[in-house]
């Protein structure tokens, strides 16, 4: 509806997930209205004994987290209007009442006015009901989980009202993280991104080298530009810029990336809501541009920096070559290949997308559990091996070294302190290891709590230095010999 993309129009910076979730609670509100006005009495419509919005929001809240169907004491399923919604999560059914909250505030600062409902006869049509369930929150300025606050408030503890805690908060907790299992990185990195033809993915495998050993977000990666990568002698420096603010130099003044785009007629990745979409979170001193801190290992430093001179002055030329003119040129670092170039309408030389990445990285896992059963990988962000994984692998290998919180917050880009602790969270066998070697009093108390992790660290890089791939120092000679690679421009 109209008044729908007016909210979206007037909330520019909302994210994709919010608008998703906005039109989804919205049309769930509809459906159930259309269901429960036809059932309802006229005091109940007069609201002679509860306001009309109470009976409303209250049922919607209701069918929202507890589900439409019921059963009667043979087992059998009753659903008397016809929604057949089953239970949700306590999280969830809270969320989706949020947003709705949320809109239905925006509505009221539109001033939307309630003159039709003094003529409403009971029609039941998806656009009746919407203004109806408008017009009722607006008109008394109830808020769907008002019973909720107003009971989280109350100092006396007691329901302020018959029907609060509908729908309880969940609360605020700490979900599950998992790391990228350590032991097979070397392998995930080196020869995940290699097909049975001896083909590699050379953009996939460098976004997944910063995840790794760079800790970034997946969405960070689509952000940058050629410009943002710079070398120090052989060491690469890539440093993160906001897609819109971030400055940059262009010939004798600082403009803004967003300013920037425009010679290109683009416009920022953060703007766009088709397949280029890539989201932002905050990040350290992003309007100057904050260094990527790579881990302290031995030889990665100079084998990611083989990688992307390669594909800065091979690779992304090649491919940029082979797209068509009239397309012209674009600033991003990451482009699609001659492989998924044509996929869903692309060309060589776009932006390399999030959906692309996503399916590199599934075949990837897929591809080193294939040709190493014995690892059992699996992908799934509960076994650690999504994208994020990489990044819980980055926060747990610093913790490894005994670096304080605070040089882990900066290394992460976060601006809040606290915000890298769930990244740096020990598993429960980590914790049962912790456990018995207290028990056994077999280390000092200090040394035991790091020991879990720091052999799965020690383990990724004897990896990496072993004879498998021969990654070392620059100052112990350098090389790599991964098995069966053989990268090609595409």
């Amino acid at each position: 509806m109209e008044i729908i993309d007016r909210y979206f129009d007037d909330h520019p910076k909302m994210s994709k997930q919010h608008r998703k979730e906005t039109c989804q609670v919205f049309g769930l509100l509809i459906d159930h209205t259309v269901a429960i006005l036809p059932s309802l009495t006229a005091a109940q419509l007069k609201g002679d004994a509860l306001p009309l919005e109470n009976v409303l929001f209250r049922s919607f809240a209701v069918a929202l987290a507890y589900g439409t169907i019921s059963f009667r004491d043979d087992g059998v399923p009753i659903e008397e209007k016809g929604l057949f919604w089953r239970t949700r999560s306590a999280r969830r059914a809270f969320r989706l009442l949020s947003v709705l909250d949320t809109f239905f505030d925006h509505l009221g600062k539109m001033g939307v006015t309630p003159e039709w409902l003094e003529r409403y006869k009971g029609t039941t049509s998806s656009s009746e009901a919407f203004r109806a369930t408008a017009h009722l929150a607006v008109r008394r300025s109830k808020s769907l989980l008002a019973h909720l606050k107003q009971y989280m408030d109350a100092e006396d503890g007691k329901p302020p009202h018959p029907f609060t805690g509908v729908v309880r908060s969940p609360g605020r907790s700490t979900p599950k993280t998992y790391s990228f299992p350590a032991r097979w990185v070397p392998a995930f990195l080196l020869e995940g991104f290699t097909n049975e033809r001896g083909e590699t993915d050379e953009t996939a495998q460098l976004i997944a080298f910063f995840l790794f050993y760079g800790g970034l977000r997946t969405s960070e990666s689509f952000h940058l530009f050629c410009s943002d990568v710079q070398f120090v002698g052989q060491t690469p420096a890539v440093y993160l810029h906001h897609p819109e603010e971030g400055l940059l130099q262009y010939g004798a003044e600082l403009i803004t990336r967003k300013d920037y785009l425009q010679h290109f007629q683009k416009t920022s990745r953060t703007m766009n809501d088709g397949r280029d979409e890539a989201g932002w979170k905050s990040v350290r001193n992003d309007d100057e541009g904050d260094p990527i801190y790579w881990l302290p290992v031995g030889g990665l430093k100079d084998l990611l920096g083989k990688l992307l001179k390669r594909y800065l002055r091979v690779i992304r030329p090649a491919l940029m070559m082979r797209r068509p003119a009239r397309l012209g040129d674009h600033p991003f670092l990451f482009v699609s290949s001659g492989r998924t170039g044509t996929v869903n309408g692309g060309d060589v030389g776009d932006l390399y997308t999030p959906a692309a990445f996503r399916s590199a990285w599934k075949a990837a896992v897929k591809r080193i559990a294939r040709r190493y059963p014995e690892s059992g990988l699996k992908y799934g962000k509960r076994f650690g091996t999504s994208p994020h994984g990489a990044r819980h692998f980055y926060g747990r290998f610093l913790r490894t070294l005994g670096i304080s919180g605070d040089i882990i917050q900066v290394c992460m880009h976060h601006k809040h302190p606290d915000s890298h602790l769930r990244y740096v969270e020990l598993s429960p066998d980590e914790v049962n290891a912790i456990l018995k070697k207290a028990a056994a009093n077999d280390n000092d108390p200090s040394a035991s709590i790091d020991n879990p992790i720091a052999a799965a660290r020690k383990e990724f890089v004897a990896d990496f230095h072993g004879e498998t791939y021969g990654v070392w120092s620059s100052s112990g000679g350098s090389h790599h010999s991964g098995r069966g690679r053989r990268s090609r421009a595409r």
